[in-house]
């Protein structure tokens, strides 16, 4: 042994290991000294032998994981299964094609009932709006007979309710309930003379015309008044300058065109006596 290995940490001779007498055997005790009381070799081999058995551990886990998954494609043809995927992801392609597909002709569908119900509203409101004025004028005939207006007409077809109706259909509106009330210029609702809390209805604004200087030719007389039919002596004639002076009840002269435009300007250029 090399003398290096007999020398101590202070400098000093330390031998090892003690020998015995063997009596000639060639034997040793087997006595060792102890180790440096600062070594902690013992520690450090401990923990090496743990870790090396948590490893072991990890591994065998990790072995027996990979057999059972090993274990489950066991009998499974491998071109077979390719072939499988390959089909599986034609038919998600498939899949999102038809998706699309679906969605444009959902849309396509939807755009189609949308016009066709746009321009069925459109037909209904226009078929109301008709309705609504027939049934305007219906009651209205019935509110200007009832009044006194005068029936028949000229030869062309325009009757004496048509001249007026033209005139004030503007005055008139259908409420909820079907019935004609009378609005003024702004679409306010005029109230009855009758009775102010009710809406004044065709019957009482009709026979307040029965007296109009130009529409009372349009109605029955009543007393004395000359609202029904021509009066003896009387007739209409081209006055001074541009002046037109017609008589109530020359109904062919108030039809002529641009009278009653004329007399509803009131500039002057046609009078109704």
């Amino acid at each position: 042994m090399a003398p290096e290995a007999f020398v101590g940490k202070s400098g000093l001779f330390r031998p090892a290991i003690a020998f015995e007498s063997d009596n000639g055997a060639g034997g040793n005790s087997g006595g060792t000294d102890p180790s440096p009381s600062g070594d902690n070799s013992g520690e450090d081999l401990t923990g090496l032998k743990n870790a090396l058995a948590a490893e072991r551990k990890r591994a065998s886990e990790a072995e027996k994981q990979f057999k059972q998954l090993q274990s489950s494609f066991d009998g499974i043809d491998p071109t077979a299964a390719k072939q499988a995927m390959e089909n599986y992801k034609k038919l998600q392609e498939q899949q999102e094609a038809w998706n699309q597909k679906e969605t444009e002709l959902t849309n396509q569908l939807n755009e189609g009932f949308n016009r066709k119900l746009q321009t069925a509203s459109q037909e209904t409101e226009t078929w109301k709006g008709k309705y609504n004025d027939l049934l305007t004028r219906t009651l209205a005939q019935q509110a200007y007979e009832a009044a006194g207006g005068r029936a028949g007409g000229s030869e062309d077809g325009i009757t004496y309710f048509d001249a007026f109706f033209n005139n004030i259909k503007g005055q008139l509106k259908l409420n909820d309930k079907g019935q004609l009330e009378v609005i003024d210029g702004t679409g306010a609702r005029i109230f009855s003379k009758k009775n102010t809390s009710d809406p004044m209805g065709a019957n009482e604004f009709f026979a307040g015309y029965s007296t109009h200087p130009v529409f009372s030719h349009l109605f029955a007389a009543q007393g004395n008044s000359k609202g029904g039919g021509m009066q003896p002596g009387t007739g209409s004639y081209k006055g001074n300058g541009n002046v037109t002076v017609i008589d109530r009840n020359d109904i062919e002269a108030l039809s002529r065109p641009g009278v009653l435009e004329a007399i509803a300007k009131g500039d002057g250029s046609v009078i109704v006596r």
